[in-house]
């Protein structure tokens, strides 16, 4: 155990969480009592994971971490049948040795989301439901990691060393990552459902969402660019969406038994022409933020920055060698001690559009057999899903896409057949 602050830790140095109650409701409600028409919501409270990551470890500082390296040369100096030589007697009071290292706040509490629902589900008829829904939740005492040994922003001054809060104790360390649980986040979503049940050899499934989700850092390791006020990064999250609409279908041909030969006994005309099935997936969705930053840092900060915005920077036709107006962004007049005032993840890199469509043929044979040819076209449209542009105002590629969303393959056609008994 330890005594920080007048506060006295036991063997995990820093405050045991002893409150963390997840309490959750829902309920359901018949609206007008004839099963149409039914509201449903829910409240719950969500805790986080512990820490995992390395560098939120505390395990990873001195005395817990000694890191030794042993070289040798093609002279017999050192022999592999000698074995690793002991490690050096350790020395608390050792001052701290290379240039950066982690903290762990002691005051560090769990993370939790609080999410919340509410839905109105309405059958349209007797195989179509309409659901819509908006949901939200948000997210307190999140990992958010902060520099406490980052220079204050000082105009007119260019060397960062010069004013770090603790080169007095250590000259040559730098970055202290400190680990706290400050961050935060908030998620408001509208969605829509629209079901068609199997039925008359069709099925069907679209779903809409408009949502905005914002905080200040959107991963575990992600730190603020300002240690000195977060709100300077507070902004739409990384992996926020705005729009997404995907539809989904299967549809069976109406040609065969059945359909428009009758029933009976199937010939060989209708094993032929029958047995069709269409399937689809279709995904459109706006893209992902980026972040307009400047090719020069803060000097006294040894950080980057971001440019100053004077206009909306949205183009009505961007193309890939222009994606936004570079000219709604200027660098900062001041670069030694002045920060931006272009907010964080402010414009969108381009969105998704895709279709995956199927073509298959079934044929049965004497009620054991049964054959399978399938047609797959993935991107079957072959629309190019661009990445995002370069961000950094004053670099040459600032505002140009040079390559492809990843892992978004162009058009692929795939032919399989399967033989079943």
């Amino acid at each position: 155990s330890a005594t920080i602050g007048g506060v006295q830790y036991g063997r995990t140095l820093q405050v045991t969480p002893k409150k963390d109650f997840a309490p959750r409701v829902g309920f359901a409600y018949n609206l007008f009592g004839n099963s149409k028409t039914v509201l449903r919501g829910g409240y719950g409270i969500f805790w986080n994971n512990p820490l995992t990551g390395t560098s939120s470890s505390k395990a990873q500082n001195p005395p817990f971490l000694l890191s030794q390296s042993f070289s040798t040369t093609l002279t017999l100096g050192r022999r592999l049948s000698d074995g690793v030589p002991p490690p050096p007697a350790l020395d608390p009071n050792a001052p701290p040795s290379g240039t950066t290292r982690s903290l762990f706040n002691p005051d560090f509490y769990d993370g939790y989301a609080q999410q919340w629902n509410l839905n109105v589900q309405q059958q349209l008829a007797r195989d179509v439901m309409l659901e819509v829904a908006y949901a939200g939740s948000h997210g307190a005492h999140l990992v958010l990691k902060r520099d406490v040994n980052q220079a204050p922003p000082r105009v007119g001054v260019s060397n960062q060393d010069v004013n770090r809060p603790y080169i007095g104790i250590s000259p040559l360390l730098r970055g202290l990552s400190q680990v706290n649980s400050t961050g935060w986040s908030t998620h408001n979503a509208l969605q829509a459902k629209l079901t068609k049940r199997f039925s008359k050899g069709f099925t069907a499934l679209a779903s809409y969402t408009f949502g905005k989700t914002l905080d200040i850092v959107s991963d575990t390791e992600g730190a603020t660019l300002n240690a000195y006020n977060f709100n300077y990064d507070r902004g739409l999250s990384q992996f926020d969406v705005a729009h997404t609409l995907t539809a989904s279908w299967v549809y069976e041909l109406p040609f065969g038994k059945g359909r428009s030969f009758g029933a009976g006994a199937p010939s060989v005309v209708e094993k032929l022409i029958g047995g069709w099935e269409v399937t689809g997936i279709a995904l459109f969705r706006t893209g992902l933020p980026i972040n307009i930053t400047q090719q020069q840092g803060m000097l006294s900060t040894g950080t980057g920055n971001r440019p100053d915005r004077i206009g909306s920077g949205k183009l009505s036709n961007p193309k890939p060698d222009l994606w936004f107006d570079l000219a709604a962004f200027t660098p900062t007049r001041d670069n030694t001690g002045t920060y931006g005032n272009a907010g964080r993840n402010l414009l969108r890199a381009p969105g998704q559009n895709e279709f995956d469509l199927s073509l298959v043929k079934k044929t049965r044979f004497r009620e054991r057999f049964e054959h399978q040819l399938k047609f797959e076209f993935f991107n079957a449209f072959n629309h190019p899903q661009f990445g995002a542009p370069g961000t950094a105002i004053g670099n040459a590629n600032a505002g140009v896409i040079s390559g492809l969303l990843f892992n978004t393959p162009m058009r692929q056609i795939q032919i399989a057949m399967k033989f079943a008994f």
